[in-house]
Parts: structure tokens; sequence; C-alpha cells
């Protein structure tokens, strides 16, 4: 745990002391420690000081030093260890278990995917992605072909908000082949998803899509769309799929917060 860290919050919590309308300070430990978390500083598996040593070095309490530590914790960002200390949590939502194309044959195994990044762009249209990123407008669209045991094909779009993401359109299609966003987000840009949540529809699949996965104009299928949120539940993917018919069962990832 960097001292410079500590005196980056040491100071901030000075410079706010006084301050009419800054919150209380418990308060606003817990978001200079968040704040580091979320810059890379501070990272899953990083040691705290102990309690009483994070006190002498911040212009606070212990009792307030206790009270945002336990926040933190109760938030899960921190994990706290009787007699071992207190430790920057893992993401509840692991990157790297994330899974979303689990169909499964007759016996339960696992069918292989191979999906295909088709384009990466700048994309300013409206959509659920909207409503769900509110006040951004601006998008970068990342959609790809997904081949479940070279049987079927599935269309999909992922989008993230470009006011942070548009490093994303540095990338060629073909170097995110094979790429688990999920997996990037986390490890490069320190954009864990801490909470997902999925929806299922039964919709007609657009016309330029029924090309793209080798169904009839005017087919139907399966809309099935991801929302995924990180830090401070701040809006951080938006993803969709369209899923034509097909005979293979699909296993819904279950680990939702």
């Amino acid at each position: 745990m960097s001292v410079k860290s500590l005196d980056e919050i040491s100071h901030s919590l000075a410079m706010a002391n006084g301050v009419r309308g800054a919150g209380p300070k418990y308060r606003l430990l817990y978001d200079q420690i968040l704040q580091l978390i979320e810059l890379g500083r501070w990272k899953a598996g990083d040691r705290l000081p102990p309690e009483a040593e994070f006190a002498q070095r911040m212009p606070v309490s212990l009792g307030t030093v206790q009270k945002a530590l336990r926040l933190l914790a109760e938030d899960g960002l921190l994990v706290r260890r009787h007699g071992d200390g207190t430790y920057v949590a893992a993401p509840a939502v692991n990157a790297a278990e994330i899974r979303y194309f689990r169909f499964v044959d007759d016996t339960g195994r696992q069918l292989p995917v191979y999906p295909k990044v088709l384009s990466v762009e700048r994309c300013g249209e409206a959509g659920p992605w909207c409503d769900f990123f509110r006040d951004e407008k601006d998008f970068v669209r990342i959609t790809r072909l997904v081949s479940v045991n070279r049987e079927f094909s599935a269309f999909g779009e992922f989008y993230l908000p470009a006011s942070r993401f548009a490093m994303f359109l540095d990338y060629t299609p073909q170097a995110l082949d094979g790429v688990a966003f999920t997996h990037l987000l986390a490890t490069r840009f320190n954009a864990p998803a801490l909470r997902i949540s999925q929806r299922i529809d039964f919709a007609a699949i657009p016309a330029r899509v029924c090309a793209l996965i080798g169904v009839e104009p005017g087919a139907a299928g399966l809309l099935w769309s991801n929302r995924a949120h990180s830090f401070r539940d701040v809006p951080l993917y938006f993803q969709r799929f369209h899923l034509p018919p097909n005979g293979r069962s699909l296993e819904l990832w279950d680990h939702v917060a």
C-alpha cells in the first residue's frame, strides 16, 4: 500500500475540512478510498494499513476511519478479516468466469463457441442502450458473430460509452477476435462488471441480421440483453444478441448480483 496514496487521501481530507457542504468525514474518506480503487492504484488483494495507523495519518478520528472501512466492506469493496486486516476485495463478479454462451448438448456438455468480430465503430444511433447510459449520446459499438458448435450463429452488439472508452476504437476487429470483453475491461481498464442483469425476449430478427445468421427475412428468435454496472453502480456496458431458433439448451449464467 503506497505511502503516497495515503498522503493524497490525507491532503484531500484536509482540503475539505471546514468546507460548507463537503459532507460527513466518513463519507469523504469512503469516496477517497473508492477513488483509488477505481483508478487501479489499490488493487484486489492489496492490504490496507491497520486502522490505528490509518487514523494517525489522516486528519480524522479512529471512529471515522472505522465507519468508512465498515461501509466499504458492507458495499463489497473491502474484505475485513478478523486478526488479519482489511483488504481490497475482488469483484463479486469475476470477469474470467462470465460466459454468456453456455449452450449444452443432451448430455449437459458445454458446446464450443467461435466468436468473430465484424466491426468496431463509433455509434450515435438511438436504442435501448441510450436509456441504460442515460446522458451519453456517443457510443463505441462492437459487432460480432458467434458460431455455436458450427451449428448456428448469433449476432451480437456490445455498447460502451465513448466518453470513457473511445480507446476501443483503436482496436481492429482482428485484434479483438477471441477476446473476452469483460476480462479486457476489468484488467486493462480497471472497469470490472460488479452487477449484471439479463433479459430475454422473443422478437422479430432485423432484416440485416437475418442475412448474417442465415435465417429467412421475417424470422423471429431470442433477443438476449445484458446490462452491466461497475463501481458506484455506474453503467458499464450494454450487450445484446439475436439468436435464431435452434435445438440446443441454453444455460443461463447464474452469477448475477
